[in-house]
């Protein structure tokens, strides 16, 4: 017979949809996007879509850090007793 070393808490439920995450990813998109535009038009709009990858990488570091990212851990999420028992 088999033993089994299961988890002590609750698997993350969000599966990274978070405000920081979102922010993240919309950010960097919109940044390559006036970078990507900028490489064409104008150096001075190439080096502002730089400027806002690296604002959007700021403040989604600044979101996970107040608690609107993703936990660093399981047992932040742990709601008592094991995950299999909920």
């Amino acid at each position: 017979m088999e033993t089994y070393r299961l988890p002590e808490a609750t698997p993350f439920e969000n599966h990274g949809r978070t405000v920081a995450g979102w922010t993240w990813a919309i950010g960097v998109c919109v940044g390559f996007l006036v970078a990507g535009i900028g490489l064409i038009v104008s150096p001075i709009m190439a080096w502002t879509g730089v400027a806002l990858i690296v604002l959007a990488n700021v403040v989604a570091f600044a979101l996970h850090v107040t608690g609107r990212g993703q936990p660093t851990s399981l047992t932040q999420t742990a709601k008592g007793g094991d995950w299999y028992t909920n």
